[in-house]
C-alpha cells in the first residue's frame, strides 16, 4: 500500500496557480529528490501533505498511522533545551519509561517482600518494552548522529538559545532523523552543512530503510541518495526515473524531442496559413476555409522552454604578471590566547587557475579569504597581490546591500556613467524584469539577493574574482547559470564552497583543510574523492618556472587506478569485518554496554562507507 497518495491537488496564491493537477504516489522504500526553481511549490507540496496548508482542490491519502518526520528550512526548537535534550525529544516513550523505572528502584529500596514482588514484576514488564523499542542504544544513537552532523560531545549540554542558525537548523536535522517514522519530508536539509557533514548525511540516508522525499538544490547530494526525481515546473509535477543525472539527460532528450515536434507543427501551421492567404478568395475557396477551420481547432504545442535563462557574462582587465597572489607562512588566530585557526600555510595563485578552497565548518576558510583580500592584517605571515590585480570579492552576507534601496539603484550606483536602458538589461539578465527592479532589497529573498550581490560584483571587470559560498541561497538554475559564466570568465578565481557539484564543475585546484593541514591537490572534487595514491605532479618547464620552490603545501594528484585483485581482496576483508560486527548485534548483552554500541555504530559506518566506495570503484574498473 501506498504510503502517500496525491490526487489532482490544485493550490493557488493571489491567483497564481502555484500547484496545478499534481498526481503522485509514495511508496515504502522510495527516495525521492524534489526540484524546481525557487518558489515553484515544493515546500507548499510538503505542507499539503502535512496538513498544514488546504489543498485547493483535489486530495492526499495517507495510510493508517503513518509516521511522518519533516525537516522544515527553519527548525523551531525550545531555546531553553540543551542540543541533547532536543535531539532526544523524538524519544520521549523511552524517556518516560526510564523515569517509571527510576521511580520503581526508588519504591524498591524501602518496599516489603509483598510489595517487592509486584514491583519486579512492573520492572520486567517495563525493561521489556525498554528492550523491544531499543532502549539500550537509542542514547547511543542520539550522539552517533550529533557527532555526525559536527556536533562535540562538550557541546551536547550547550542551550539551543546560544546557538547560530545555522547549528540550531542543525539540531532540527538531528531530531528529525532520529524520529521514529515511515517517512521522512527534508527540506534543503544539507543547508548549513560543510562537506564532511553532508557525507555523513548521504551514508544515514543511503543506509536507512525509511521512505524519503528530500527538497534539494545539492545536485551532488541527490546523485548519492535518491533514485527518483520529481520536478515541479509551471505548475505541474514530472517524475524521472533515476538521480540528478539520470533526470538532467531525461531533460534534455525531452526537451529536444519537444522542440522538434514545436518546429514542425509551426512549418505545418506556415503551410496551411500561406495556402489559406492564397485560396481564400479563389477557386479553392471551399478547401481555403476548410483548412481554416482545421487550424482554428487545432491544438497548439507550447514553445519548449527551460524557463527564464540567466545569461551573464564577465569581462576582465587581464594583469599584467602571472602571479596573481603569493602567501607565505600564513597564520592566523583571533588573540587574547585563542590558538591558530591555521598556521604555515604557503601556496600561491597564477593566472587564470581556479582554486575552491574546502574543509569543515570553523576550520577558517572565510578568515583565509579575508585574509588574502587584505581586509585585515595576518597573525603571522604575508599576503602578496601580483601588479595591476583588480579583485572583486563576494560575501555571503550580501555586505554592500543597503536595505531601503531599489535593486535597480543598487547597480546603478556602481554603472554612474551607464544610461538606464544598460542598467536595465544588466537585471534583465539576472531575471530582474518589470517592476521587479523597483523592489527593495529589504523585501529581496536569498536568492534574489545573490544574483544582485553577483551582479554588482561582476560590473566591475575583475581579473580576480573571490567568491565566500557564492551558490548559497540559489536554486540549481541559477546555480547552473553561474557555472556556465564562470567557466567562461577568462580571470582567476578563489572561492570557498560545499557545493560538491559546483567544484566538480569549476575548479581545477583544490586546498583542503584536513587533520589541522593544508592539502592542495590538482583536480576537481569527484578527482580528489576517488584518488587512492598522491604524488607530486610533474608540470611542464615552464609551469614549474613559474611555481615557486619554496611552496610548504603538498601539490598531489592521482595518476593510476588501484589493481583490480588487490580491490577485490580489500572488498573479501570488509565483508568479513562487517559480518563480524553483524554477529556481534545479536549478542544480548551488547546493548546494556553504551560505549560497546558507540564503538560498533562508529566501526559499522566506517566500514560501509568503505565497502560502498570500493564497490563502486571496482564497478568502475569493470566496465
Amino acid at each position: 500500500m501506498a504510503l502517500v497518495q496525491i490526487i489532482n491537488i490544485h493550490k493557488a496564491f493571489s491567483h497564481e496557480n502555484i500547484l496545478e493537477g499534481i498526481h503522485a504516489k509514495i511508496d515504502p522504500g522510495n527516495r525521492i529528490g524534489l526540484v524546481g526553481d525557487n518558489g515553484t511549490g515544493k515546500t507548499t507540496l510538503f505542507k499539503i501533505i502535512l496538513r498544514l496548508i488546504q489543498e485547493d482542490q483535489g486530495e492526499i491519502i495517507l495510510m493508517n498511522d503513518i509516521k511522518i518526520a519533516y525537516l522544515p528550512q527553519i527548525s523551531d526548537l525550545d531555546e531553553n533545551q540543551t542540543i541533547l535534550q532536543a535531539a532526544l525529544e523524538g524519544y520521549s516513550d523511552l524517556q518516560s519509561i526510564e523515569k517509571k523505572l527510576e521511580k520503581i528502584h526508588q519504591q524498591m529500596e524501602i518496599a516489603d517482600s509483598k510489595t517487592m514482588n509486584k514491583l519486579i514484576e512492573q520492572q520486567d514488564h517495563l525493561l521489556m518494552q525498554y528492550e523491544h523499542a531499543g532502549g539500550y542504544k537509542f542514547r547511543a544513537d542520539t550522539e552517533a548522529v550529533l557527532h555526525g552532523l559536527g556536533f562535540s560531545s562538550d557541546q551536547f549540554d550547550k542551550p539551543i538559545g546560544q546557538l547560530s542558525g545555522g547549528q540550531k537548523n542543525r539540531v532540527g536535522l538531528a531530531k528529525t532523523l532520529l524520529r521514529e517514522c515511515d517517512l521522512f519530508l527534508l527540506d534543503e536539509p544539507t543547508n548549513f552543512l560543510d562537506i564532511e557533514c553532508t557525507e555523513w548525511l548521504e551514508n544515514y540516508l543511503k543506509n536507512s530503510n525509511q521512505a524519503m522525499v528530500i527538497i534539494s538544490h545539492d545536485r551532488y547530494f541527490l546523485n548519492q541518495v535518491v533514485d527518483e526525481i520529481w520536478e515541479i515546473h509551471n505548475a505541474k509535477l514530472q517524475i524521472f526515473t533515476g538521480n540528478y543525472d539520470k533526470y538532467q539527460i531525461a531533460k534534455e532528450e525531452q526537451y529536444n524531442q519537444q522542440q522538434v515536434l514545436y518546429e514542425r507543427q509551426q512549418e505545418e501551421i506556415k503551410r496551411q496559413k500561406d495556402f489559406i492567404r492564397r485560396n481564400i478568395y479563389g477557386q479553392k475557396h471551399k478547401q481555403a476555409q476548410s483548412r481554416r477551420n482545421m487550424l482554428e481547432k487545432m491544438e497548439l504545442l507550447e514553445n519548449p522552454t527551460q524557463g527564464k535563462q540567466i545569461h551573464v557574462s564577465i569581462e576582465v582587465e587581464r594583469p599584467q604578471l602571472d602571479r596573481i597572489v603569493e602567501i607565505r607562512n600564513l597564520g592566523h588566530t583571533y588573540g587574547n590566547g585563542e590558538p591558530f585557526l591555521f598556521q604555515d600555510l604557503t601556496f600561491s595563485m597564477e593566472r587564470s587557475e581556479r582554486l575552491a578552497i574546502m574543509g569543515p565548518n570553523g576550520c577558517g576558510k572565510s578568515t583565509l579569504l579575508h585574509l588574502i583580500i587584505q581586509e585585515f592584517p595576518p597573525a603571522q605571515g604575508t599576503v602578496q597581490l601580483g601588479e595591476k590585480v583588480s579583485l572583486a570579492f563576494y560575501h555571503q552576507e550580501f555586505l554592500g546591500l543597503e536595505n531601503e534601496k531599489t535593486v535597480f539603484d543598487s547597480l546603478k550606483e556602481f554603472l554612474p556613467l551607464e544610461d538606464d536602458v544598460q542598467v536595465r538589461k544588466l537585471l534583465a539578465s539576472m531575471l530582474f524584469i518589470g517592476d521587479e527592479i523597483y523592489k527593495r532589497v529589504e523585501h529581496l529573498s536569498g536568492g534574489e539577493k545573490s544574483r544582485l550581490s553577483l551582479l554588482r560584483l561582476l560590473v566591475k571587470k575583475p581579473n580576480f574574482l573571490v567568491l565566500d559560498e557564492p551558490t548559497n541561497h540559489l536554486d540549481i538554475k541559477s546555480r547552473q547559470a553561474l557555472e556556465t559564466a564562470l567557466n567562461n570568465y577568462d580571470g582567476t578565481l578563489l572561492f570557498v564552497s560545499h557545493d560538491r557539484y559546483f567544484i566538480d564543475q569549476v575548479a581545477t585546484r583544490l586546498l583542503h583543510f584536513h587533520n589541522k593541514k593544508w592539502i592542495s591537490f590538482y583536480g576537481n572534487y569527484t578527482d580528489f574523492q576517488t584518488s587512492k595514491e598522491y604524488i607530486i605532479p610533474k608540470e611542464d618547464p615552464e609551469t614549474k618556472k613559474k611555481r615557486d620552490a619554496h611552496e610548504k603545501t603538498t601539490f598531489t594528484r592521482s595518476v593510476k587506478k588501484p589493481n583490480i585483485n588487490d580491490l577485490e581482496k580489500k572488498i573479501m576483508k570488509l565483508e568479513e569485518k562487517i559480518a563480524h560486527i553483524n554477529k556481534q548485534w545479536e549478542e544480548e548483552d551488547i546493548y546494556q554496554d553504551i560505549e560497546k554500541v558507540k564503538q560498533l555504530t562508529q566501526q559499522q559506518q566506517e566500514l560501509q562507507k568503505d565497502y560502498e566506495e570500493s564497490m563502486s570503484l571496482w564497478e568502475e574498473l569493470i566496465s
